[in-house]
């Protein structure tokens, strides 16, 4: 009998003690998304980044202005490089700051933007790089730091400029200058000039500030961000924040002063009324609390950002952090309720599983190993876990070799030297050449590139500037449970104590001050699934690919054992009602009635016909065993066994797997829609649709708090308990673009065309800029035809194209009706679009008018022109009245196909009328004829009388 029997003896002090804080007392890191451009020979430097009225995202980047409308990305040329964008608060145009040029982004009748340069023709001055763009009121300034450009809002016209050099004609001085800082402060312009202090613009001049002239005359304002209403906070060079009042500065302390000096400040960005993000060239960014400085979040590359050097950011309209770095753009969601937890240092691996206990502690198993998450105490717990260190060192070892050759002894002979072989019996030499090697290894880190672009002396050393990049990046670290290498598929509880099935076998975790031990229960088996026992106390099923185990703890013993010798299938599931153990299996279903000591007393088996060949996975709901499979769902039904069930049809689609590692949960995904298949009586919760930002879930658990915690593409998240979408949130849909079958672009209002004898075709671009998981954006349309008063609303089915083809529309007037989709289901407001083809001359009222003149006059000629009672006159009316019938066959045909809706009957009865009427009709035309020309004989004349015949 194969027994195995485990002798542990836990005491409940070890069980609970752990050196890891409460895993709520964090948050984890945000949810964050990476773009790659799908555009070539495009530069991945951005340096100014805004989001457009329309909702499109721009992007000034180094080969023009790079636009993002949530489907497609394009270039803007633009004169020059440019540096700054800004949008407008009244209209929301768009401005750009370039090299020695600004101007701004206006659209076409087609849709389509441009860049316009507003710089005035004769103006010759050199401008330089224009890198910030201010708004005050109806006045716009673009500021360099060699220049001070004023620009009238409405007619973009240029008003004034200030040049910190002796080549403009608005000068500051006869010497050669360099501005260092402008901002605008309680609708007050301020311009910093090196050596000479701040000055307040005023109209044309510049009038100096003496409080503080120091502070300002010696140093450049690097940022100045709103910090409150009636404050402005300044951030120097020298990395000394201030707030300014209008008046004197005020010191400003900050919690990360240390980082930021390791790490060179660039400028900062304002969040809300109580935060703001303080960014570096290579340390990523800082959110910190306004109040006391305090650092709420670190983004950076150690918590998933792709760079630490950040050019630019942007807040979008749904409160999502774009951000412009070295390697490209990220999406950094600021308030959705779900966190990132695999991006903490330690893990080994890809995720597999997750188990949050109600004590706080979080155990996390991947492809290699299992690991518990713990708070850092120290700077050497993680110095060996900085990401950024690993990416720009490369490992180079030295070996040195050295060899050693002994040659067999040498003695002298009558001969002279001689070396001593000695021969065996079949003449071979017994003493050979002994070679000896010794190695040594010596291993260096050396960089493979600097980490930032930017050369400036940093205040801190090495040493320094690593230990606060760790202290603030990594507070929390995974540690490894020691001797546990295998690959963990299923966590699970009992009691106090947490158990793993791994494919390597049964293993009982224990964490024992700062380390995570771990001890094998079974070995050299595969765990497919692990069921707690809800009938028998402190015992543990175990489904292998040797049979079913059970693992019962009884006087302080662990003891693993086989259920039934006899039963050693591969087990996949298993499902508990009372003392009657259900087991799923390659195509059938095996029931085990057990006794108290867990020994089979009874035994049955199901096969389950015609079904492929696949894992069974059993399941108790509503006490009722129910099997899923890859062809349906069956149910057991007494002696009938297992039958179909097509009641889950709505809630089961066979093509998508089940997740069932937690008692009381079987997570279901019907429509792109998830829910618990356990609670289906219940009111869904409203944060399942979350679930919809993730493309490949592998696992869910639901901790005691709420939490849903999320196994994503390799990744772990946590979704907040209680999360809503927001019902107010909406986004617009765009019709971006109309082209023809050449592609070209068409106007977007007022689109009338002529008729193409060739075809007409139409392809309508849309764009529906919501940029959470946009991939999954949906769109539906209808086409009506204004001309048919009885159509009736024809909506498509929802669909991720979003490019429509209509090939070979006839002529009409159209309007096309487009709403989007996203990916929590809500809907975009119907976008409506019309157009007009115009026929061609012969499908024109002008054009069947005189058709019908030409049959009428045919007609008449055949009436009056042709001698009565001829033959040809008879076969000519009647030619003529099939051909005119004919014509009204093919003018109302499409009215009688509207209005039965193409029934071929309908169009039948037609064409028999008609054919009916031709003949009473030419009969009856031909007797008007007649009779109209009929007249009484008149008295013949002598003349006319024939001269009869005399007789002589």
């Amino acid at each position: 009998m194969l027994r195995y029997i485990v002798c542990i003896l836990f005491i409940a002090f070890g069980l609970v003690v752990s050196v890891a804080l409460p895993i709520q007392a964090q948050d984890g890191d945000y949810f964050l998304q990476n773009y790659e451009i799908p555009l070539n020979n495009l530069d991945n430097k951005n340096l100014a980044v805004v989001q457009g009225n329309n909702g499109y995202l721009y992007f000034a980047n180094t080969k023009g202005i790079l636009v993002y409308d949530g489907v497609f990305w394009q270039i803007i040329e633009t004169l020059s490089t440019p540096y700054a964008l800004a949008k407008h608060p009244s209209d929301g145009t768009i401005y750009v700051g370039c090299k020695d040029d600004y101007g701004y982004l206006e659209r076409d009748l087609n849709g389509v933007e441009h860049y316009r340069s507003a710089i005035p023709k004769d103006f010759k001055d050199k401008l330089g790089k224009l890198k910030q763009i201010h708004f005050l009121g109806e006045e716009v300034f673009f500021y360099g730091e060699q220049s001070l450009i004023k620009v009238q809002h409405k007619s973009k016209k240029y008003l004034f400029h200030w040049l910190s050099s002796t080549r403009g004609a608005n000068l500051l001085s006869e010497e050669t200058i360099n501005y260092t800082g402008f901002f605008i402060h309680e609708q007050q312009p301020y311009l910093n000039i090196r050596t000479k202090g701040l000055h307040k613009v005023a109209g044309q001049q510049l009038q100096p500030l003496m409080h503080d002239a120091e502070r300002f005359k010696n140093t450049a304002i690097r940022s100045a961000m709103p910090f409150t209403k009636v404050r402005t906070l300044l951030a120097f060079d020298d990395l000394q924040h201030y707030v300014f009042d209008g008046l004197k500065l005020i010191p400003y302390r900050y919690q990360a002063e240390d980082y930021l000096k390791a790490n060179l400040l660039n400028f900062n960005y304002n969040i809300d009324d109580n935060r703001f993000l303080t960014t570096t060239l290579t340390g990523g960014c800082l959110m910190l609390n306004k109040a006391d400085g305090a650092v709420l979040k670190v983004i950076n590359y150690q918590t998933g950002l792709p760079d630490d050097e950040v050019l630019a950011l942007t807040l979008d309209q749904s409160g999502s952090l774009w951000v412009c770095h070295e390697k490209g753009i990220s999406r950094i969601d600021l308030n959705l309720p779900l966190r990132l937890f695999s991006t903490y240092a330690g893990l080994d691996g890809n995720v597999t599983c997750v188990l949050p206990q109600p004590n706080g502690q979080l155990y996390v198993g991947t492809s290699q190993g299992v690991f518990f998450l713990t708070k850092v105490k120290k700077f050497d717990e993680v110095k060996g876990f900085i990401k950024k260190e690993a990416r720009y060192l490369k490992t180079v070892e030295t070996v040195t070799k050295v060899v050693q050759i002994q040659e067999p002894i040498a003695d002298k002979g009558n001969n002279g030297l001689r070396l001593n072989y000695q021969h065996s019996n079949e003449g071979r030499k017994a003493a050979k050449r002994q070679i000896r090697t010794r190695e040594s290894t010596e291993t260096e880190e050396r960089p493979t590139r600097t980490l930032a672009t930017t050369q400036k002396t940093v205040a801190y050393e090495r040493q320094e500037g690593r230990q606060a990049y760790a202290t603030y990046s990594i507070p929390y670290v995974y540690k490894p449970f020691q001797n546990l290498y295998a690959k963990a598929k299923q966590f699970s509880a009992v009691g106090n104590q947490v158990f793993v099935g791994t494919n390597t076998g049964l293993y009982l975790l224990n964490i024992e001050g700062e380390e995570g031990k771990s001890l094998a229960l079974l070995e050299d088996v595969n765990v497919n699934y692990l069921f707690p026992s809800t009938s028998f106390a402190n015992t543990l099923y175990v489904c292998t690919d040797k049979g079913v185990f059970a693992a019962t703890k009884k006087q302080g013993f662990w003891e693993v054992f086989p259920i039934s010798k006899a039963l050693r299938e591969e087990i996949y599931s298993a499902a508990e009602q009372g003392n009657m153990l259900w087991l799923g299996m390659d195509g059938k279903v095996a029931s085990l009635q057990l006794n108290e000591v867990l020994k089979p007393i009874g035994f049955g088996e199901y096969t389950l016909e015609g079904t492929y060949t696949s894992n069974s996975t059993l399941r108790v709901i509503d006490n009722k065993v129910v099997c899923f499979l890859s062809s349906g769902v069956r149910v057991f039904d007494g002696k009938k066994g297992f039958v179909p069930d097509t009641s889950w049809n709505p809630y089961y689609d066979a093509r998508n797997n089940l997740i069932y590692d937690q008692q009381g949960y079987t997570w279901s995904q019907k429509d792109g829609q998830w829910q618990n298949l356990q609670a289906l009586n219940k009111n869904k919760p409203a944060f399942l649709a979350y679930l919809g930002l993730f493309d490949d879930i592998e696992n869910l658990y639901q901790d005691a708090q709420g939490n849903l915690w999320v196994v994503n593409q390799h990744q772990l998240y946590r979704l907040e308990a209680g999360a809503n979408i927001d019902p107010k949130v909406q986004f617009a849909l765009h019709i971006r673009q109309v082209r023809d079958k050449d592609q070209k672009t068409l106007a977007l209002q007022n689109l009338v065309l002529n008729f193409d004898p060739k075809g007409m075709s139409f392809h309508f671009q849309l764009a529906a800029p919501y940029f959470q998981n946009e991939r999954q954006t949906q769109y539906q349309y209808w086409l009506q035809n204004l001309e048919n008063r009885r159509a009736k609303e024809d909506w498509s089915g929802w669909s991720e194209q979003n490019t429509l083809s209509f090939p070979m529309l006839p002529a009409g007037r159209y309007r096309l009706h487009v709403k989007a989709k996203n990916t929590f289901g809500q809907e975009s407001p119907i976008q409506v679009f019309d157009f007009t083809i115009k026929p061609p001359f012969w499908e024109t009222m002008w054009f069947y008018a005189l058709q019908v003149l030409f049959f009428l006059s045919l007609l008449v000629v055949s009436f009056f022109v042709v001698k009565r009672g001829s033959r040809i006159s008879r076969v000519l009316t009647l030619v003529t009245l099939i051909t005119f019938f004919e014509f009204l066959v093919l003018l109302l045909e499409p009215t009688v196909d509207d209005f039965s809706g193409n029934i071929p009957v309908f169009k039948l009865v037609m064409n028999i009328i008609l054919a009916l009427s031709i003949a009473p009709i030419e009969h009856w035309l031909r007797e008007r004829y007649n009779k109209g020309n009929t007249a009484t004989p008149a008295t013949p004349s002598a003349d006319d009388v024939p001269s009869e015949k005399v007789a002589d």
